[in-house]
């Protein structure tokens, strides 16, 4: 667990650079609790809770730290609220599966600048580049250095298109085009 000061350093910069995601502060409450320290990552994990972040990897980090917390105190109620978690997790992982697989959590945070703003664009795959980031977090914690790690290019790309800019622009959007989008906002 020497690792999680690097994992952190880490997960700082990409907090900055993405303030609105979900899955670096997910990555943060997981580093916390596999370092012995259930009350801070319960305090991240608390606060995506009560805004709303319902997901099955929130709810399943957070369940881990109150069995961690009960693990340290045997106070049953720790175990409890544990198990209603973790339940909640697989409820909502398979709202997913239901919804046809796809994974709310590492846009999730993102989703609302994209529907406030979004001109229609292409860019980068968030879901896809947080879950990269967690794949470095994780060979931090195993002993990787961080400066030894590649810096690795977005490989996956979103084409957003929203209608009404595009008909206050005047513009027409072929419908194929459409087709091709991975969101089209109206």
């Amino acid at each position: 667990m020497k690792k999680i000061p690097e994992a952190t350093t880490v997960l700082d910069r990409v907090e900055t650079a993405f303030p609105k995601a979900l899955r670096p502060k997910q990555l943060r409450g997981l580093a916390l609790a596999r370092s012995q320290q259930s009350t801070k990552a319960q305090l991240i994990l608390g606060r995506l809770y009560a805004v709303g972040e319902i997901d099955p990897e929130t709810l399943g980090i957070l369940a881990r730290t109150w069995m961690d917390r009960y693990n340290e105190s045997g106070n049953r109620l720790f175990l409890l609220k544990s198990r209603d978690l973790y339940r909640c997790g697989v409820a909502a992982a398979a709202g997913e599966i239901f919804r046809g697989g796809r994974p709310v959590s590492g846009c999730r945070g993102d989703c609302a600048w994209r529907h406030r703003e979004s001109r229609g664009l292409s860019r980068a795959n968030y879901a896809e580049l947080f879950r990269r980031a967690g794949n470095y977090v994780d060979k931090i914690l195993r002993g990787a250095k961080a400066g030894d790690l590649p810096v690795e290019q977005p490989t996956k790309f979103d084409l957003v298109v929203n209608l009404t800019t595009a008909k206050a622009l005047g513009l027409t959007i072929p419908e194929s085009f459409l087709l091709r989008a991975d969101e089209v906002i109206e």
